[in-house]
């Protein structure tokens, strides 16, 4: 006789109560004696089930009410950045994935001298930012980035050849000796107001951060005062999500209508959009806060990114004033 054939096992069925059927890769039904004699046969390998043969018809059953779980499939936790299984105990484990990512924050190394960004797949990637020379910034992609040495910082330009996407847009540590492309204007004088403090008082990585006050007298008290400090012009690509992601520091009035800090951002010959001002995000003084900004709406545009301060009156101007650092953005790849 031929053996039955079939396309899963479901197809496999025996009129004898102890043989069961399995559909092999070739379409062929086998068959194994599956009826147990004693409760040791029905083992399912968990410890916290409880398995018996039923004598008379030779079927096992198995009890896993406390188990935790029976499956992986148990033990989703709906984190994308864990391993769920479930062990021979009948317990779960969500072991988490090393180097997975969600957003780029969850990538900060704490280096001053990598950008940390969470790419495609989940993966954390750290790009070197430091150099002495241009052999410091190869990023092992010749086709789609142009690698040069820039006052210390390594700048990777995208080439844009067919079937590159680079996730990092713009990257801003203030780490290097000088501020590249970035323009400062201030209402009392470079002196004071917007500047790069190589070895400010505070950093959220690294040394260097952009300030707002007087690094000589270490306050922003001269009169009523404001400025504004604009990144490097660049285009929002076209992309499943654009984010902008910084620092800042404030050490001044925590009033919402004095000592005001908005992020903005500029677009040429259209109207100046406010994406976080201190009232809306809640600032918190003395504490470094991050804060996010959405660019997906403005795809296809030339924008800067701005900060704008305005002390509002002349009083109570004694703080430190406003430090940001670690500006970054960063759009989604295919």
């Amino acid at each position: 006789c031929s053996s039955k054939t079939c396309q899963d096992s479901a197809d496999c069925t025996s009129t004898a109560g102890c043989a069961k059927g399995t559909c092999s890769d070739f379409g062929q039904c086998s068959y194994v004696y599956a009826c147990c004699s004693s409760a040791a046969d029905c083992n399912d390998g968990l410890v916290c089930s409880t398995d018996s043969c039923n004598s008379s018809t030779g079927q096992c059953t198995t009890s896993a009410s406390s188990c935790e779980c029976v499956a992986a499939s148990d033990c989703d936790d709906g984190d994308s950045c864990t391993l769920d299984t479930c062990t021979s105990m009948g317990t779960c484990s969500n072991a988490a994935i090393g180097g997975c990512c969600k957003g780029n924050s969850d990538c900060f190394d704490g280096i001053s001298c990598t950008t940390d960004v969470c790419g495609s797949g989940g993966q954390c990637v750290f790009t070197n930012t430091c150099c002495s020379k241009t052999e410091d910034c190869n990023d092992g992609d010749a086709k789609c980035t142009t690698d040069t040495c820039d006052n210390g910082t390594c700048k990777f330009t995208p080439t844009g050849a067919e079937g590159c996407c680079s996730p990092i847009v713009l990257s801003e540590t203030f780490d290097a000796a000088s501020l590249s492309g970035w323009t400062l204007t201030n209402s009392s004088g470079v002196t004071k107001g917007w500047q790069l403090w190589s070895t400010a008082f505070t950093s959220h990585s690294g040394k260097g951060a952009l300030y707002y006050g007087s690094i000589t007298d270490g306050d922003y008290d001269f009169g009523t005062n404001s400025g504004t400090a604009k990144s490097p012009a660049f285009v929002v690509p076209a992309a499943t999500a654009v984010t902008a992601e910084t620092w800042v520091y404030m050490d001044t009035e925590s009033s919402s209508s004095y000592d005001t800090l908005a992020l903005q951002v500029l677009r040429p010959g259209k109207t100046t959009v406010s994406k976080a001002v201190k009232a809306q995000v809640g600032f918190a003084v003395l504490s470094w806060v991050k804060v996010t900004v959405d660019l997906t709406p403005y795809a296809g545009e030339t924008v800067q990114l701005a900060w704008y301060f305005n002390t509002v009156d002349s009083t109570s101007n004694g703080g430190k004033g406003v430090f940001v650092d670690d500006v970054v953005v960063t759009r989604t790849c295919p």
